[in-house]
């Protein structure tokens, strides 16, 4: 089933219906649905794994970006908050909880946010450059947004330097 997500998906599901509870066949669900584009049984076997693993700070924020996707913006906060409060390192939840913060006008709290996530990606941080490169663009729109134009500026320059800098 390599390459063939059809009979990736079968095999998935026929696993399931001798074991309901495999966490690893429900991620690999996710995963595959997310790929084809149906978000609403991504989030369902994503739902399934954090149930089965209510631990696993990663697959809470695979969440929160699901609900986002959906425009479903409490709940994409809420399992958000629950993958930070298990992974306050998480620079990649940071990052996406800014974002989710935004979406709800609250550009102070995203700021706070995107300034956690870019520091934390500093100290051993975000293996893609670009990556780094986003999180500092959207940091820089967000200080702009704060009507903060210097500061907004100096970020922005900074994220042209990263992306410059990946090329």
């Amino acid at each position: 089933s390599q390459g063939d997500p059809a009979r990736a998906v079968a095999a998935y599901r026929k696993a399931l219906a001798i074991n309901p509870d495999l966490g690893n066949a429900h991620f690999n669900l996710a995963r595959l649905s997310m790929a084809g584009g149906n978000l609403e049984e991504a989030l369902h076997h994503i739902g399934r794994v954090v149930a089965l693993d209510p631990t696993s700070a990663d697959e809470w924020n695979i969440k929160g970006r699901l609900h986002q996707a959906m425009r479903d913006l409490q709940p994409a906060k809420e399992a958000y908050e629950r993958s930070i409060k298990l992974d306050p390192t998480s620079w990649t939840t940071l990052h996406d909880y800014a974002v989710c913060a935004e979406q709800f006008g609250n550009f102070l709290f995203a700021m706070r946010q995107y300034e956690r996530a870019v520091a934390l990606s500093g100290r051993g941080g975000a293996s893609d450059p670009s990556e780094l490169s986003l999180w500092l663009y959207n940091l820089g729109n967000t200080l702009a947004k704060l009507e903060r134009d210097a500061d907004a500026r100096a970020v922005l320059t900074r994220a042209l330097e990263v992306a410059e800098g990946a090329q």
